[in-house]
């Protein structure tokens, strides 16, 4: 009886042993990698944007005009026909004018009042693109008098919190490091896989990260520049520095 089960126990022991698989070089090198990268996902308070407060003073309903701390930001619709739309977005500082022209399809959708980010005196400037539905964002970056088009991006909103009063400053974080602005987003608030957006090749600008509970878009700011224009004929930027540069001509 004592031998069998001596001979039970080995069994164990042996079928254990040969179960044990050991973990590859391979998978080693990638969680490595990825807890590298988890390591640079994390910021200090000098690294992140404030949310600015601003108000909204009278206007056309259908545009918005804020005042905030140190400027005042609209919107207009300047020219528009069957095929194309231009909107103008004006920034006015306390020394200095800023002027967005948006050159775009009249299918495609004009922004939102933004949310707006400061460090120092850099700003970034997050633009809804809302529609019936939150459809997604515009960045803009502004350091030293100069403004940058970073990008846009297709974001749908989870459905449950389309109907909740809430704004892209409720859940969005903004960093910048290593040369980069990061646009942090709660992931249970947003979609970022959704088999609509290869319909949308123009709204993938950044490159996106995932994490646990959050998603990051990452701008390099080491090749910025102040427009960018599209396959499809749609343009948008610093509007003065575009005719400036002879890039376009003024509207008239």
């Amino acid at each position: 009886m004592r031998k069998i089960y001596l001979l039970i126990i080995f069994s164990i022991l042996f079928g254990c042993k040969k179960t044990a698989t050991p973990i590859k070089k391979l998978e080693v090198k990638q969680n490595k990698e990825l807890l590298d990268l988890d390591k640079n996902s994390g910021f200090s308070r000098e690294d992140e944007f404030k949310s600015v407060i601003c108000s909204t003073t009278m206007g056309n309903e259908d545009f918005y005009n804020l005042s905030c701390d140190d400027f005042m930001i609209s919107n207009s619709i300047i020219k528009s026909d069957a095929q194309n739309q231009v909107e103008f977005i004006n920034v006015k500082f306390k020394d200095i004018d800023k002027a967005i022209i948006r050159n775009i399809k009249t299918s495609e959708l004009i922004t939102s009042g933004p949310t707006v980010f400061k460090k120092n005196n850099t700003y970034v400037f997050l633009f809804p693109l809302i529609g019936e539905y939150n459809f997604g964002w515009l960045l803009y970056y502004y350091k030293e008098n100069k403004l940058y088009f970073l990008g846009k991006r297709i974001c749908y909103w989870n459905n449950e919190y389309e109907e909740i009063k809430i704004s892209y400053k409720d859940f969005t974080k903004i960093y910048e490091k290593d040369e980069m602005i990061i646009v942090e987003m709660k992931s249970k608030n947003i979609i970022v896989n959704d088999k609509d957006y290869i319909n949308y090749p123009n709204y993938d600008d950044g490159k996106l990260f995932e994490f646990k509970e959050k998603y990051q878009f990452r701008f390099d700011l080491k090749n910025i520049n102040f427009f960018k224009k599209y396959d499809n004929g749609d343009y948008e930027g610093d509007y003065n520095k575009m005719i400036n540069n002879n890039i376009i001509a003024p509207i008239e």
